[in-house]
């Protein structure tokens, strides 16, 4: 059983569009944040998440 999957989240931001894709690797639920290759981001900003597109090296396997 695999937990840990990529996905991808639209974020807002004020000037340009940002996309996070990537496997969750921290969750800082204390300051709502979570952290992506050792970056941080705001929970709050979350506009959308997509799985369904993503699929992993391992799920393309026979």
């Amino acid at each position: 059983m695999e937990l840990r999957k990529e996905i991808k989240l639209k974020m807002y931001h004020e000037f340009e569009k940002l996309e996070v894709i990537g496997i969750v690797d921290r969750v800082d639920q204390f300051k709502q944040r979570f952290m992506v290759d050792g970056e941080w981001f705001d929970i709050r900003d979350i506009e959308g998440a997509d799985i369904e597109h993503l699929t992993s090296k391992a799920d393309e396997l026979p």
